[in-house]
Parts: C-alpha cells; sequence; structure tokens
C-alpha cells in the first residue's frame, strides 16, 4: 500500500545506531495510486524532542502511544473531482485532508527530476481560498540521497478589498541522514530531509507597504519509498538550530489503507468551545466549556501556527491585529481534548 503524502505534524522518540542500507527515491517511489489513504497521529505544542544528528545509519522509534492530539486523514484523489483543479492545471498529484471546518487540497506536479508544490485550496461552507506558488516550489529533487540539497523560493500573494499580503518563502534543504523509521504502521528504511524556512510576509495597503513580518523554522520530515512522509518534526518559531529540543508540532503515520494501528484521538469541531465574533478584526473572544490550563493555537489553512498562548480560564482574549486577512483555524487543546474552530479575519 502507499500512503498518498510524500510530503508534508507529546510524545518522543528515540535514536540508537542501527545497520541498514541506504536508500535512493525515485519518482517511482513517490505514493499516488487514487484512492489510498492514511492516518496521521498529529500533536500540536508538543514540547521536547530529540531529533537527532545528520549521517546514519540511524534507527528513529516513533512512540505515539502518549500522543493527545488530533488524527488527520490524508487521501489521493482524483484531481477533476476537486473544487480548484482549474487553478492548477499542471497538477498531478492532488490529495485531500478533511480538518473539520474546512477540506485542504494539496496540489503538487511529479516530475522525473523533482517533486513540486504548486499551492493548496481550501474549501469551506460558504466558499474557499487558493494559494497558487509562483514558480512553483520544489518540495523534493529526485532522485534524491544522502547529500541532495536544494533551495526553492517562491511568493503567495493575497487580496482582500485594498489590502494585499505578500508571502516570499525561501527553504534551504538537504537529505542529510538515513536509517530506519519505525511507527504504528512498521519499520521502513527512510531518508530525513532537513530544511529551514524563511517567509518574509509584506502588508500593503492600497499599494503602499504598512507591515513586514519574518519568520524562520527548521522542519525534519522522514521519508520512505512507496510509503510517503512517515514522520515530521516542526521547531519553535525563531528555533533553527540543528537539532531542537522543543517542537511546535509532531505528526506521525500511525494508520493506511491496508493496515496498522488504530490510535485514539480528538477529530476536529468537538464541541467545548466558541469564537467571536466570527467573522472578526483585530480581536477575537475564546470561549471554553473547561476551566483548566491549556493552550490555544491559531492556525492558517496551511497549518503554520500564527499565534499560540497558554489559558487558564474560561475565556480568553486573541490578538490578531499582526496576522493577515483570511481564514484560520483556532485549536483548543485542554483536559485530554483536542478541539478546533474555523475563523474568519477581517481588517
Amino acid at each position: 500500500m502507499k500512503g498518498p503524502m510524500f510530503v508534508l505534524a507529546a510524545g518522543f522518540f528515540l535514536l540508537a545506531g542501527a545497520a541498514s542500507a541506504q536508500i535512493t527515491i525515485e519518482a517511482g517511489d513517490v505514493p499516488q495510486t487514487i484512492g489510498d489513504s492514511c492516518r496521521y497521529k498529529y500533536v500540536g505544542n508538543s514540547g521536547t524532542v530529540d531529533n537527532g544528528l545528520p549521517g546514519g545509519p540511524h534507527t528513529w522509534t516513533f512512540d505515539t502511544a502518549s500522543y493527545v492530539g488530533y488524527v488527520l486523514t490524508t487521501t489521493c484523489v482524483n484531481k477533476a473531482t476537486t473544487p480548484f483543479a482549474d487553478r492548477f492545471p499542471e497538477a498531478n498529484l492532488v490529495t485531500s485532508e478533511p480538518r473539520g471546518p474546512y477540506t485542504l487540497f494539496v496540489y503538487d506536479k511529479l516530475q522525473a527530476d523533482g517533486l513540486l508544490e504548486c499551492g493548496f485550496g481550501a474549501q469551506f461552507g460558504g466558499g474557499g481560498m487558493v494559494r497558487v506558488n509562483v514558480p512553483f516550489a520544489t518540495n523534493i529533487p529526485l532522485p534524491a540521497t544522502l547529500g541532495t540539497t536544494w533551495q526553492t523560493d517562491f511568493t503567495v500573494t493575497d487580496t482582500v478589498g485594498d489590502t494585499t499580503h505578500i508571502a516570499a518563502t525561501t527553504r534551504w534543504a538537504a537529505i542529510d541522514a538515513w536509517g530506519t523509521a519505525t511507527t504504528p504502521i512498521g519499520t521502513h528504511p527512510c531518508l530525513r530531509q532537513n530544511y529551514v524556512g524563511r517567509v518574509v510576509t509584506t502588508t500593503y495597503v492600497s499599494g503602499t507597504p504598512i507591515h513586514v513580518d519574518t519568520s524562520l523554522t527548521r522542519r525534519y520530515m522522514w521519508a520512505a519509498r512507496n510509503v510517503g512522509t512517515v514522520a515530521m518534526t516542526h521547531s519553535m518559531e525563531g528555533d533553527t538550530s540543528l537539532n531542537f529540543t522543543l517542537a511546535d508540532d509532531i505528526m506521525v503515520m500511525v494508520q493506511t489503507s491496508s493496515g496498522g494501528v488504530e490510535e485514539p484521538g480528538q477529530r476536529f469541531a468537538e464541541p467545548g468551545f466558541a469564537v467571536r465574533p466570527n467573522p472578526c478584526g483585530r480581536l477575537a473572544m475564546v470561549e471554553s466549556d473547561y476551566a483548566g490550563p491549556g493552550t490555544l493555537t491559531v492556525s492558517d489553512v496551511a497549518g503554520r501556527a500564527v499565534l499560540i498562548r497558554e489559558v487558564s480560564t474560561r475565556t480568553a482574549a486573541l490578538d490578531l491585529s499582526s496576522a493577515p486577512t483570511g481564514v484560520y483555524v483556532v485549536t483548543l487543546c485542554a483536559g485530554g481534548r483536542t478541539t478546533s474552530r474555523q475563523l474568519v479575519r477581517l481588517e
């Protein structure tokens, strides 16, 4: 069975020396069978991790038993059946990810020399939004093996009324380690992809730049032939250290169409809190039925966190003054539950 996603979010994983053969990943090894699906256990603001060092061979063991997060299902779908197919004429590999209040469609272009990220579209009640990468981003050049390095630069433009946001992204990436990765779906020879990403977002009002925001993060992804991305870790914003010890999020493959472990996990849109007003301006209020400590995360439709704050009461204010207009997901992790709501940010 092939998991549909090759490039993509507390627990821990262990590292030790191991004997295995290095692999090379080619275009034919990228999962692309329509209808195949896989499930990931996702933990946000997940605490301490050990990503290990470059080289190999390594053994990475991802233990998801203690994860208190949601389960994300991703499926390889027929492009013609998706709502944004006409916006991505060159895409030939499309996956869908239901995320509670909306469904994310990721459009890629697979060719012999690389897997390119064309962009994504989000479909939600009453509408949708599309983000096209210009030019397409290189997710991974092919064939890929230990020592493969690349840089990709692309921009995304978003206009609402007289306000335009231009996000310029640069990723410096390398295949820097190899070994075997063990998750609930089994043990697979894999390559580890490591990249530092910089996003510079400039906001214009009536053509005049009024604000510039820069973010830096590091991400690791473990890729296996004919399976896809079996695990991913993402650093806190601003932390680009080679082995960051605090992860903003961790995602591990726990089940495929042909097997794996049925992992318990919360879904999006579970009752328990509301965000008002919605749509909102610069401020929004969260009202929860849980009074204990928890974490609120505001993420864009690509899953990037734009705001994280700790809460300990039933109500909390969200200051979104630095967030661009658009559609966001507010996620509350508290009391062993992970609950999410869609939020629209207007000027």
